[in-house]
């Protein structure tokens, strides 16, 4: 079915409604593509055109992105929201949170993952992805989209330890296996200083993340999300960051939501010392190396008097952005990121 949309965008049209009621599965052997699912319907599909101001109400509700629903516009970005809105559909055999509520009544979406346990998290990361509230932050091709979710499904077992400047992950990956996350915390603490040449300064700041190798990175970030079953993460961070509207610019408040979804704040602030290391902790509590650098970055804040404290976490999830092709792969297959 994603196929045959690559092929139909290509022609300058979207169907704007890839949903379950309009995904048929044909059991008649006298017709072709027997056994497959068939996307039927293209009664709402659009071309390149923007929509006019008399244009009708686009989609279904439930599995449209805002920006069909709203202000009908065309892009390859809605068919893949909606396609990964319906693969949710079709695992977690729920609706998932309406796109509309997210974006104007700060509603979550729950992870499928969350749902349905069995759920590998390549998976959970490819629907999450694609169904991304903001256009931006999809897939931006449903040939990208689809690679993503095949990639998911790869034996990660063979997830290459790479590094762009000769650091061994080995016994990273070693304390990870074991479920060691405090002693695995610190031990990516060490390697990502090594890494950015900070061992002196003892943390990371916006520049040397901005710098930081994406072949590096991607690797560390892997190993977390693999072994804690995509509860943790530098990638699984950026996500909830985008949940609560984290952007470069963004105020405290966005900052302090993030901290509470990630379990770093609850009336006050943790200390790096009270950090839980157990899966049991929220979606997204470790690595913790990153509030160990909130903290530097805060007790700090004084250098760099243009850049809020905060704005370190942006940092890290704009630099997951750029490497976002090596990040969700399961291997490393660039060098040439930095």
């Amino acid at each position: 079915m994603g196929l045959a949309l690559i092929e139909v965008h290509k022609k300058g049209v979207f169907h704007l409604d890839v949903t379950p009621p309009n995904i048929m599965l044909n059991f008649d052997p006298k017709v072709p593509n027997f056994g497959k699912a068939v996307l039927i319907d293209f009664g709402i599909a659009g071309d390149m055109s923007p929509p006019s101001t008399l244009s009708r109400s686009f989609g279904n509700k439930a599995f449209a992105p805002y920006e069909l629903t709203r202000k009908g516009i065309r892009h390859p970005t809605v068919d893949i929201y909606c396609l990964a809105g319906s693969l949710y559909y079709a695992i977690t055999g729920q609706r998932p949170t309406n796109s509309f509520d997210r974006k104007y009544e700060q509603e979550k979406l729950v992870p499928p993952k969350q749902l349905v346990s069995s759920l590998s998290y390549g998976v959970n990361q490819a629907i999450l992805q694609g169904m991304a509230l903001e256009a931006k932050d999809r897939p931006q091709t449903m040939e990208e989209w689809l690679n993503l979710l095949s990639s998911s499904q790869t034996n990660l077992t063979e997830l290459i330890l790479a590094s762009d400047v000769g650091v061994d992950y080995q016994n990273l990956e070693n304390l990870l296996k074991a479920q060691l996350w405090k002693a695995a915390d610190e031990e990516t603490t060490r390697v990502m200083l090594k890494v950015a040449k900070r061992e002196q300064q003892g943390w990371l700041n916006n520049e040397s993340i901005q710098n930081f190798p994406c072949t590096d990175l991607g690797t560390i970030d892997q190993l977390w999300v693999k072994y804690s079953d995509g509860h943790f993460g530098f990638s699984v961070q950026k996500r909830i960051w985008q949940v609560v509207k984290g952007t470069h610019y963004a105020n405290q408040r966005t900052y302090i939501n993030f901290c509470k979804y990630v379990g770093w704040y609850n009336k006050s602030w943790l200390l790096t010392n009270q950090l839980t290391f157990s899966t049991n902790s929220p979606e997204g509590h470790l690595p913790g190396c990153l509030l160990v650098w909130l903290w530097e970055s805060f007790e700090n804040k004084f250098e760099n008097k243009k850049d809020d404290w905060w704005d370190i976490i942006s940092s890290l999830s704009s630099k997951l952005t750029n490497c976002d092709s090596l990040i969700y792969k399961g291997f490393i297959n660039t060098k040439n990121l930095k």
